[in-house]
C-alpha cells in the first residue's frame, strides 16, 4: 500500500459558499441567490401569467363620444348638471362649457383619482384619465379654441384666488365649528362612509390639512405667532375688491378694449373667479352672522360686479338663477 504524502494532507482554505457546495448533497444550489430546484420545478409546471387589466367601474363607462369630468358633486347633481360644490372642480367644470367641449360629470372622490385629487378627466378617445394640472394643454391639443388665459397677467391675478380667498375660504369651511356640521360634514365626510368610526376619523385628518396649509402661509400668522383670523379675512376682502376693480364695467375678464363681438367671451380667470364665488355664496348662505363663512359672503356680495359676473355664468352656462 502506497503511503500518503504530505501534498494529500494539505489544509485548503476554501471560501464559506465552497464549502457549502463541498459538503452539500445533490441538486441543492451553491448560491443563495439561486432558484431552489424544487421551486424552479414548480414553476416550470405552473408559469406565471399576466391577466389582463380590469375593466374601468360600470359608472365610468360611457358613450363612444363623452368625456367624462369626475368632480365632486352628488348623483342627483351630475344628472341634473349642477355647478360642483368644490372650487377646483367648478373651476375646470365651467371653463369647458365656455369651449364649447361635449362632456358631463359624475361624483367621485380624491381616493378615487389616479393622482389623488380632483377634478379629472376621461377623454372620449383615450381611458387615460386627465389631470386638472394637464387639462389646458389637453384642450389646446384637441379642440379648436385655445385661450391666452395662461400668461404671467393671468397668474398674477389668480394668485388673488390662490392665495388670500382659498386661505379664508379653507378656515371659514374647515375649522368654523358651525360650518364643519352643517356643511363640510354633509358633503365631504357623510357620502364616504355611513361607519360611525370612519366618519369620526374623517373629520379630523381634514380639518388638519387644512391647518396645515394656513400654517405653511407665513401672512396668516400675528405677532403671538397664532392665526390672524382678522388679517385672514382682511387679505380676502380687498382681493375680492382687487377682483372687482379689475373687472370694471365689462362682462368678462378676458374681455380686451379692442375685442370684437364675437371675441368677448368669458376665459380661464372668469370660470376661476366663479368657481369661488359660487360656491361661497351656496356653502354659506345659512350661516349665522358674524360667522368667518357669512363674513366671506358678505365680501362678495359688497361686490355688485363680481355678483353679476357670477349671475351672468349661472345663467348662461348652468341655466340656473343664483
Amino acid at each position: 500500500m502506497s503511503k500518503v504524502g504530505p501534498a494529500d494532507t494539505k489544509t485548503t482554505h476554501d471560501s464559506p459558499v465552497a464549502d457549502r457546495a463541498k459538503y452539500a448533497p445533490p441538486n441543492t444550489p451553491t448560491s443563495i441567490f439561486a432558484t431552489p430546484p424544487a421551486i424552479k420545478e414548480l414553476f416550470s409546471k405552473f408559469p406565471l401569467r399576466t391577466y389582463a387589466a380590469n375593466e374601468l367601474p360600470y359608472r365610468a363607462r360611457r358613450q363612444k363620444d363623452d368625456n367624462v369630468l369626475y368632480v365632486f358633486t352628488t348623483e342627483s347633481g351630475a344628472r341634473m348638471d349642477s355647478p360642483s360644490f368644490n372650487p377646483g372642480c367648478l373651476k375646470w367644470q365651467t371653463y369647458l362649457k365656455f369651449l364649447d367641449v361635449p362632456f358631463h360629470t359624475a361624483p367621485s372622490s380624491n381616493h378615487a383619482s389616479p393622482t389623488g385629487s380632483l377634478p379629472f378627466l376621461l377623454s372620449a378617445r383615450s381611458c387615460a384619465a386627465i389631470p386638472s394640472s394637464k387639462l389646458d394643454s389637453w384642450l389646446k391639443e384637441k379642440h379648436a379654441k385655445e385661450t391666452q388665459d395662461l400668461s404671467i397677467q393671468y397668474q398674477l391675478h389668480a394668485s388673488l384666488l390662490s392665495q388670500p380667498i382659498r386661505l379664508a375660504y379653507l378656515h371659514a369651511l374647515y375649522l368654523d365649528e358651525e360650518a364643519f356640521k352643517t356643511v363640510t360634514a354633509p358633503l365631504y365626510i357623510d357620502p364616504n362612509s355611513s361607519h360611525i368610526l370612519v366618519r369620526a376619523s374623517l373629520g379630523p385628518s381634514l380639518r388638519a390639512a387644512a391647518l396645515d396649509q394656513l400654517l405653511a402661509s407665513r401672512s396668516t400668522f400675528n405677532s403671538t405667532s397664532s392665526i390672524d383670523l382678522e388679517g385672514l379675512y382682511k387679505d380676502a376682502e380687498d382681493a375680492f375688491e382687487a377682483l372687482s376693480n379689475l373687472l370694471g364695467e365689462k362682462d368678462w375678464y378676458s374681455q380686451t378694449e379692442n375685442s370684437t363681438k364675437e371675441e368677448q367671451q368669458p376665459g380661464l380667470l372668469d370660470a376661476s373667479v366663479f368657481a369661488y364665488t359660487h360656491v361661497v355664496l351656496r356653502l354659506f348662505a345659512s350661516l349665522s352672522v358674524g360667522s368667518p363663512g357669512e363674513r366671506l359672503r358678505t365680501s362678495i356680495t359688497r361686490c355688485s360686479n363680481i355678483l353679476e359676473h357670477h349671475d351672468r355664468i349661472a345663467r348662461q352656462y348652468f341655466h340656473a338663477p343664483r
